[in-house]
């Protein structure tokens, strides 16, 4: 960024953003987890592909696709050869946590993508106790959402 405007690291390692676009206004809180250094693909033991998501659900791939567009779920590129996976502790009984969707909205208008979403709902919090993901999966959304919440400001 040559024109002097200030950056900050992104939580997406080798990139920088502007400082206004940057999220949570460029402040790292405490309960943020950093890309660099992280091994997304380890994190999240669990994954599977997108065909495995539709088996599972009993959805079509197009309609799991559509999950993905419309913000329900989020995936990244890993594995070999790198193809679209889905960390399996967004299902319960073959349907997706109830609360994920508007969580990974929260975490988007923070300025998060879906890796960075990813590795903050995957990174333990000793001040929640635990991951955002398991208390999301237990139905405690609201506790989750205020921290997602908090990430914009």
């Amino acid at each position: 960024m040559s024109n002097g405007e200030a950056t900050v690291p992104s939580l997406t390692s080798g990139r920088a953003r502007p400082e206004h676009s940057a999220p949570h206004g460029g402040v790292f809180l405490p309960n943020i987890a950093t890309l660099e250094g992280v091994n997304t693909e380890e994190l999240v033991q669990d994954w599977a592909p997108l065909p495995d998501i539709a088996e599972m659900t009993g959805l079509s791939i197009t309609q799991v696709r559509r999950m993905l567009e419309d913000g329900v779920i989020c995936a990244i590129r890993i594995g070999k050869p790198k193809v679209l996976r889905v960390p399996l502790a967004f299902f319960n009984d073959g349907e997706v946590v109830k609360p994920l969707k508007g969580t990974l909205s929260t975490l988007h208008d923070a300025g998060f993508d879906a890796e960075e979403s990813i590795v903050w709902l995957f990174t333990h919090d000793d001040s929640l106790p635990g991951r955002p993901i398991d208390l999301l999966r237990a139905g405690n959304r609201k506790e989750v959402r205020r921290r997602a919440q908090a990430l914009a400001f």
